[in-house]
């Protein structure tokens, strides 16, 4: 993760293990507009990057964007799509949309499996704390 730029806003090597990384389009609901990005799943973050390279030639990933695995939801399967899913999160009363188009239909079969499992790990994290709490 040494590639990754302009990342100051938290430690990546600190987002846990690294699930999954490829080049997907991104496309956001009222900006009518395809971006290709480079996306990382992490334990805590799912990152979106810019692939781009510096003057001598060296690869790199410009960081655009995330969201904490623990405050999105994901639809697994838009309508008429093989490779669109979509990834939202709720904040103040608006809904933020991330449709993600997979190469073909198993790279978003293995997107989304790996998704739900981080969401359904934080799940269960959540209801052992609760419960911890209930009884301390």
């Amino acid at each position: 993760m040494d590639l990754l730029v302009n990342c100051v806003t938290f430690n990546v090597k600190q987002q846990g293990r690294l699930w999954r990384q490829a080049d997907v389009q991104i496309r956001r609901p009222f900006l009518n507009r395809v971006r290709s990005r480079r996306v990382f799943l992490f334990d805590q973050l799912l990152l979106f990057s810019k692939k781009e390279t510096d003057k001598n030639g060296n690869l790199r990933y410009l960081y655009k964007d995330s969201l904490k695995t623990n405050e999105f939801g994901m639809i697994e399967k838009l309508d008429g799509s093989a490779t669109d899913f979509e990834v939202f999160v709720r904040r103040n009363k608006t809904t933020e949309r991330y449709t993600l188009v997979a190469s073909d239909e198993s790279e978003r079969i293995a997107w989304t499996k790996d998704i739900a499992e981080i969401l359904w790990k934080q799940h269960q994290r959540s209801i052992d704390l609760r419960n911890s709490a209930r009884y301390q």
